[in-house]
């Protein structure tokens, strides 16, 4: 005899909105699931068989199955009450953007609902995904889904994640070179601009984020004290500090000015508008290519001067106070002896 269960999944708001194959399925997975820390793998596999045995002629009744744009709708529910929470936690427009955006690639390619999403379905996305991003990018965007689906679980909206059975992406580790004593030397003579000039010298000096460094403004500049304080990720602010050097190009360039922004760092025409994220990345690379430095991008001064200040005999844990890291190991990636410190080791030992 056919036995009835009604609303038998999750007690919530979206009980109904899968049909019996779906819900019959979600049910035994949900529940090997639950049980896989306590059965071995044999009694697992038993365990699937049973079940699947005995509810192959259960009738499982939930509401009305809704349209199809009803699921979809129910989809960007979810979506837009995980970018609120992450909005609360403080996270940046850049970071709920990119959120935002994987989020609906993934319901965009597996078509269905968020709740019946399984590991294997977001398998599927992950090396569709490896076929034109490269590794490192793919475990990003897989860490996002962690985040979400964590969050659903958090919320009960699902029993488990199903982002939990996958394992990171195995990714070829590049050492990511500082700019060379040479390099920077080119660097600094290829300046044409006071501008352009100050801003090289303050971002190896401080190692600030580009971010940081476009929200700055010239009353935050303490120059008796050579420092500033910046705002970093999170919203969480620290002191950098710049050398006299710096000092130096910083006033150079602050007394050729005739604005009355207070940026500090302005466009070159009028009406000066504060210099934005691109305008920093534009200007640097056409400095590499004019003076024949590859891979020349503001992110490289911040990993330069934590190999400079550690090369120099810094401690690693205030490197990582300065660039504001939350883990010294992340610190430890950026500080890595440039070529010049490791020739001169090699002859003063080895040779």
């Amino acid at each position: 005899m056919t036995e009835i269960f009604n609303d038998f999944k999750f007690e919530n708001e979206v009980a109904g909105y899968y049909n019996a194959t779906d819900y019959r399925q979600t049910l035994i997975r949900n529940i090997i699931g639950d049980m896989k820390h306590s059965l071995n793998q044999r009694e697992l596999s038993e365990l699937n068989r049973v079940l699947i045995t005995h509810l192959m002629d259960v009738e499982i009744i939930g509401r009305e199955l809704p349209y199809e744009e009803d699921f979809r709708k129910e989809n960007e529910r979810l979506m837009g009450l995980f970018i609120d929470a992450k909005r609360l936690e403080g996270r940046s427009k850049n970071t709920i953007a990119y959120y935002q955006h994987m989020i609906v690639r993934l319901c965009d390619f597996l078509d269905k609902p968020i709740l019946l999403m399984t590991t294997q379905d977001i398998r599927q996305f992950l090396l569709h995904c490896h076929s034109t991003m490269k590794p490192v990018s793919v475990n990003n965007v897989k860490r996002i889904y962690s985040s979400f689906f964590q969050w659903l679980e958090n919320e009960e909206y699902i029993l488990k994640s199903p982002v939990k059975r996958i394992g990171n992406i195995k990714v070829d580790k590049v050492i990511k070179k500082p700019f060379s004593i040479t390099e920077t030397e080119k660097l600094r003579i290829g300046c044409e601009t006071l501008r352009l000039r100050a801003m090289l010298e303050f971002l190896l000096s401080t190692g600030v984020r580009v971010g940081e460094l476009v929200k700055l403004n010239i009353n935050d500049i303490d120059m008796s004290d050579r420092s500033c304080i910046v705002f970093g990720k999170g919203a969480k602010q620290r002191e950098v500090f710049f050398n006299e050097r710096t000092l130096i190009h910083l006033n150079k360039y602050l007394d050729s000015r005739d604005d009355n922004n207070p940026a500090l760092w302005v466009t070159y025409n009028r009406p000066h508008n504060r210099l934005d994220i691109s305008g920093v990345g534009t200007e640097l690379r056409a400095l590499g290519k004019k003076t024949g430095v590859t891979d020349v991008h503001p992110h490289r001064f911040r990993r330069t001067m934590a190999s400079y200040a550690v090369g120099h005999g810094m401690k690693i844990e205030q490197v990582r106070v300065l660039l504001g890291h939350e883990s010294i190991e992340t610190t430890q990636l950026y500080a890595i002896a440039n070529n010049e410190d490791i020739k001169y080791a090699h002859k003063k030992y080895l040779s």
